[in-house]
């Protein structure tokens, strides 16, 4: 038998009216009730971790910095809509200097240390300032003349080291046109340049637009993509500007913190000032009685609204967003995710063995809400209030119970199902809706 939501009029609502509950804040039932949109502190029944500095957008849309084991309540820079609680991955910004320490305004003026224009194509450069938008540090650097080559390029950093063999990596930067216009200007790319010695040089190059209105935040470009199986020597990291021989040009370009990361899609901004620096992960947890306070082994119903961009899966695998397990092992598990192929999932297990898996519903990278319901051969799933889909074989996780949730990633830091996301509330009714 399925149990609904008593509500204080005396109806009760199914598994597929849970999203109309969470859209008129009507979580009267539920045990746990987490809201990470509301300007309030983390839950205190949550331990949260970071071994580092982290950075995220301010209610404000400023760039901010959150200290080490300090959670992050980021926002859209643009249109300052809350997002919630972001949980990323361990990510290493590999470009030493992407704050413009050592510049200095002039024509050509001081670039950044570590930064040098190769391929000026007989241009003009000139510095002609720094400063930060929306906490964006940046640099703006004019071109301007009659070129006598084909390309220019602001080199970001002009000794990475560390790549890795047969391994995706992102550039990224925030770029916008601030000064004169791209006319006879050809492609613009994002070039990642490995292999230097011995065996000459190996390109990861994306054509990028670079926009010419709007603030900063909302003008990051980035490319992607996977060094051959051979790596020698170190690399540089540039912005990639062509041309025909012999015609004029004159812009100006707003470039602010570039970053060079392992991995298939870019992450929020890591500051470096002098050399690389490390972004640990994030890990919000709840354990003990925090936990078996809320959860009913028996059945209940996990509730989730969350946000997970397309770009941030990896073939075969899955984005965690909520995840009841023993502390010690995933052998039984209650988790609500987002699938390798872009579906809404329930997954349940018990001693190991899959009980149910039910998806729904397509990601589109905008926020979503879904719920999962359990119990001894009744199962369900409703994504974004549509009707539920069902399994009537299985069992709840009972012989291994569940003792903690997981918020974000896997029990055990998977990187391959950390969200790289934002959650924005969870609901848990010790009863399958």
């Amino acid at each position: 038998m399925s149990y609904g939501v008593a509500l204080r009029n005396g109806l009760a609502l199914g598994l597929g009216n849970v999203v109309a509950l969470a859209a008129n804040n009507l979580f009267r039932s539920a045990t746990l009730n987490l809201n990470f949109v509301n300007g309030d502190p983390l839950d205190s029944r949550i331990t949260f971790t970071r071994s580092s500095n982290a950075w995220y957008f301010n209610s404000a849309g400023v760039l901010t910095q959150a200290t080490t084991n300090t959670p992050r309540f980021d926002y859209n820079p643009a249109t300052l809509a809350p997002q919630g609680l972001l949980v990323e991955e361990q990510r290493t910004n590999s470009i030493r200097n992407n704050t413009m320490v050592g510049a200095v305004a002039g024509t050509p003026g001081t670039l950044p240390t570590n930064w040098v224009i190769s391929g000026a194509a007989g241009l003009t450069t000139s510095v002609v300032g720094t400063g930060t938008e929306n906490g964006i540090s940046y640099i703006d650097i004019q071109f301007s003349g009659t070129t006598a080559g084909t390309f220019s390029s602001v080199v970001f950093d002009n000794a990475v080291t560390g790549f890795v063999t047969a391994t995706s990596y992102t550039s990224s930067a925030y770029v916008r046109l601030v000064g004169g216009s791209f006319t006879n200007v050809g492609t613009r790319s994002l070039v990642t340049r490995y292999n230097l010695s011995p065996s000459g040089s190996t390109d990861i190059s994306t054509a990028v637009t670079i926009p010419s209105s709007g603030i900063l935040p909302d003008c990051r470009v980035q490319g992607t993509g996977t060094t051959t199986g051979t790596v020698g020597g170190g690399g540089i990291v540039f912005l990639l500007m062509s041309y025909a021989s012999g015609v004029a040009v004159n812009f100006t370009l707003r470039i602010g913190l570039p970053q060079l990361e392992q991995g298939a899609f870019a992450t929020s901004p890591i500051l470096t000032s002098g050399a690389a620096a490390t972004r640990a992960a994030d890990v919000a947890v709840m354990t003990g009685t925090n936990f078996s306070s809320w959860y009913n082994q028996s059945e209940g119903t996990l509730f989730a609204e969350a946000q997970v961009p397309t770009d941030r899966n990896y073939s075969g695998t899955f984005r965690s967003v909520v995840n009841c397990t023993p502390a010690s092992s995933s052998n039984s598990s209650v988790l609500l995710l987002v699938t390798s192929t872009q579906g809404f999932s329930l997954d349940v297990r018990d001693g190991g063995v899959a009980q149910a898996n039910l998806t729904s519903g397509t990601n589109t990278g905008s926020s979503s809400k879904w719920a999962g319901a359990y119990k001894v051969n009744d199962f369900g799933l409703s994504v974004k209030g549509a009707t539920a889909v069902t399994d009537t074989s299985g069992s709840a996780p009972t012989s291994d119970a569940p003792t903690q949730m997981t918020i974000g990633r896997t029990r055990d830091g998977n990187v391959l199902g950390i969200l790289n996301g934002w959650v924005s509330r969870i609901a848990y009714y010790p009863r399958r809706l």
